[in-house]
């Protein structure tokens, strides 16, 4: 019996031991293996292990809202209504001052324009016509004068001449001054009004016919307005386009307070 129960304890502690050692074994081959870092490729990478360090100037971004306009900019109109029968400048297009742009339906105005011509033409030739008849009645009367003034200096260089014969003469010399001077004066001015209401006539068919044409005020970019349109009615001093000046920009915007605290008078900006 006491070998047996030897026995039965070295059994028992053999079973123990196997026990212990396969819960140990289990558990090691249970743990994770780690993955090992690659030295190697981090060694190689890019990444600088340095950073220089350098005096600058520190720039700080703001967004905020604003409106962007053209400060330069001039409206193209007629000076009066009618329909509109060309754009001889295509919208965005770069146009000149004084570059037509637009025209209207100016077939009253022309023919007004030609009968001003017409008077006026008429008139500065019945002008002529009496300032050259006032020439040659001048030029008579001159002559008459002259001759008139010849037989008073002859009479009076004569010996054997009356006193009567010499008065009568010296009355001949006074009527030719007489008729000369009366020239001038017997000319009507019916003429030169006639041609001169002509000539004005002519100026008012003149800018009629020119308010039929819509021109660029200034040199720019043409930008047409809606309704602007070949076959439209367009009214008198009603803009129907805008030359701008691209070049000339006007920013405004209204910061909030927490960004004007952030500036200060003659600090560098760029806005974008």
């Amino acid at each position: 019996p006491g070998m047996l129960t030897r026995l039965n304890l070295i059994g028992v502690l053999s079973l123990l031991a196997v026990f212990v050692l396969s819960g140990c074994f289990g558990a090691e081959e249970a743990t994770p293996t780690p993955r090992p870092f690659a030295l190697a490729t981090l060694a190689q990478s890019g990444l600088p292990t340095t950073y220089p360090v350098a005096r600058g100037d520190v720039v700080d971004e703001l967004r905020f809202a604003g409106n962007v306009d053209l400060a330069v900019e001039e409206d193209v109109l007629f000076a009066t209504g009618g329909r509109l029968t060309a754009l001889t400048a295509e919208h965005g297009a770069n146009v000149t001052a004084g570059q037509v742009v637009a025209t209207l339906d100016a077939r009253n105005q022309q023919f007004d324009l030609e009968d001003a011509q017409l008077a006026l033409a008429l008139a500065e030739g019945r002008l002529t016509h009496q300032t050259k008849n006032l020439a040659a009645a001048r030029l008579r009367l001159g002559f008459a004068l002259t001759r008139e003034q010849l037989r008073l200096d002859q009479l009076k260089a004569a010996r054997n001449t009356t006193d009567g014969a010499l008065a009568l003469q010296e009355i001949a010399v006074r009527l030719a001054e007489f008729e000369l001077a009366q020239l001038d004066q017997a000319v009507s001015p019916d003429v030169e009004i006639e041609r001169d209401r002509a000539a004005l006539r002519l100026l008012r068919a003149q800018t009629a016919l020119s308010d039929t044409l819509a021109v660029a005020p200034i040199s720019g970019q043409l930008l047409l307005l809606e309704g602007a349109e070949v076959g439209a009615q367009v009214t008198a001093y009603t803009p129907i386009a805008v030359v701008a000046d691209p070049a000339s920009v006007l920013v405004t915007a209204s910061l909030p307070p927490e960004a004007l605290a952030t500036l200060q008078e003659g600090m560098s900006v760029t806005l974008e």
